[in-house]
């Protein structure tokens, strides 16, 4: 049995994928043919294309790395299985800084750690085996981002599917708006979403089986007697959600009209739905330009008169600064990660693992515990 957390998220998402365990970074590295012929000696590493396979979160990862005698000129990174849109995002932002800086020595990215470790490995194998040694290839120092205290008129708390749909909505409806992520890049939990499901989406109507919304929400209905309104919104609402991310560029998704999970399911092609949904509304606040942070905690909601007014940031190398807005939206998540809450809201899962992301660690429901909120339905978990 696994420990599942999950929440009513703006797009109303359902999201079901297996937890993966992390595999070694040990790696069986041999130099490409091409590389062998062309290689010249110098005085610093032998240059040349390097074939690396170093073993991934989900299985081997193959890595191209090309050296000069004094640095690192391109990575390329081939076959591999780690998560689409969460350990591939992670090992292409690692690749930029690698880079940029002309050494592995740079930052890991915050809830892909696996997956961009394995990358830096990848390439320390390469320089080894040149000749060299990964340590003496100093980062050049890259200055970090200032932030100082600024006003918004919207702030959003969280970069899961709720928060990025919060974000875009609330920027198509004319507000400014600041996102803040805690983790090294978007998309939380919802980067893990298996599938989701809804009635009359276009992606039905391209397979030419139709499950409508009506249908949708008679099954929610009957399945739900005591929740009959929640049911009907969430029947009616949830096409229009997976449709409304599906035109922004959900690509290579497809509908299952013959899923033993039942009607109304789409998932992606190659890996779940959710990274799919992901990078389309990333792709979207990049084309609208809304300003989005990674790496930024929120410490605390700034509580006036018993209204909050903003937020308090932290940032990863330690910057601290204040977000004042006309609305402050939480969208962190569930506590599947915070080892303390699960024992206290539900005990009968301690010790069980979770798939959600390592960001829903309870942080938004605590501080809006400390700003006067109730929490409720705590225990209204999957098991």
């Amino acid at each position: 049995m696994k420990r599942k957390f999950t929440s009513v998220a703006v797009l109303m998402m359902t999201a079901v994928i297996a937890g993966c365990s992390a595999g070694s970074a040990a790696s069986a590295s041999v130099p490409s043919a091409a590389a062998s012929e062309t290689a010249a000696s110098v005085s610093g590493m032998t240059a040349g294309t390097y074939e690396e396979t170093v073993s991934g979160h989900n299985g081997d990862v193959h890595v191209s790395v090309t050296l000069s005698e004094d640095g690192i000129t391109d990575i390329q990174i081939g076959d591999n299985s780690e998560t689409l849109g969460l350990g591939t995002k992670a090992m292409d932002l690692v690749r930029g800084r690698i880079l940029k800086a002309n050494s592995t020595d740079v930052d890991t990215v915050a809830g892909a750690t696996i997956s961009s470790a394995v990358l830096k490995s990848a390439v320390n194998n390469a320089i080894s085996e040149a000749g060299g040694d990964p340590a003496s290839l100093t980062a050049n120092a890259e200055e970090a981002v200032k932030y100082e205290d600024t006003k918004t008129q919207v702030v959003v708390v969280g970069s899961g599917s709720a928060g990025l749909a919060a974000a875009l909505q609330a920027h198509q409806n004319g507000n400014d708006v600041i996102l803040l992520e805690q983790l090294g890049l978007l998309g939380g939990s919802s980067l893990r979403a298996g599938y989701y499901i809804g009635g009359d989406t276009k992606v039905e109507e391209a397979a030419g089986d139709i499950f409508t919304a009506d249908d949708f929400t008679n099954l929610l209905v009957t399945s739900n007697p005591d929740q009959t309104e929640e049911a009907e919104i969430l029947g009616k609402r949830a096409g229009d959600s997976i449709n409304w991310v599906y035109d922004m560029g959900m690509t290579d998704v497809y509908y299952d009209a013959g899923s033993v999970y039942g009607k109304g399911l789409h998932w992606g092609k190659d890996a779940g739905i959710g990274a799919y949904a992901v990078s389309a509304m990333q792709n979207e606040m990049d084309e609208e330009g809304i300003d989005y942070r990674v790496d930024s905690r929120v410490t605390s909601l700034i509580n006036e008169d018993g209204r909050v007014t903003g937020v308090n940031v932290e940032t990863k190398d330690g910057q601290k600064y204040s977000i004042t807005a006309d609305a402050v939206i939480l969208a962190t998540g569930g506590f599947a990660a915070n080892d303390d809450m699960a024992k206290e809201y539900t005990p009968e899962l301690t010790g069980l693992t979770y798939d959600a992301s390592k960001g829903a660690d309870g942080s938004g429901m605590l501080m809006a515990e400390d700003a006067g909120a109730a929490l409720d339905n705590m225990s209204d978990v999957m098991s």
